[in-house]
């Protein structure tokens, strides 16, 4: 991921930018564009979703988008099936790092189906 550091950055954007092109190089989020990230999480198909999605299994999505510049935030879009819209938030400087850290427990595994 090739990054161009605004000359606006604050050292916390900084921070989530450097964590964002780590996740990237790791290979377990993609660059979309500009200063998004996407991470893919392949899912079994429940007998519940079937009636909704025949397929066995499915994708949930998470993606992170950060506005650099003073009172930047970031942008965290969650789809969790692809029967059911992208739910987008504004969230924390703080709580984007936990996102990327670990996107299953941060932002799909609390409001996922638990059969």
């Amino acid at each position: 991921m090739q990054v161009t550091y605004p000359a606006d950055i604050t050292p916390k954007q900084r921070r989530v930018l450097d964590a964002m092109v780590r996740c990237v190089e790791t290979g377990e989020w993609d660059a979309i564009r500009g200063s998004t990230v996407r991470f893919t999480r392949v899912c079994t198909t429940s007998q519940i979703d079937l009636r909704r999605w025949p397929e066995p299994t499915y994708q949930q999505h998470v993606f992170v988008t950060l506005r650099t510049g003073p009172g930047g935030r970031v942008l965290l879009g969650v789809v969790l099936s692809p029967f059911s819209g992208r739910a987008d938030t504004w969230v924390t400087l703080d709580r984007a790092l936990a996102v990327l850290a670990d996107p299953v427990a941060a932002a799909l595994k609390p409001r996922a189906y638990q059969p």
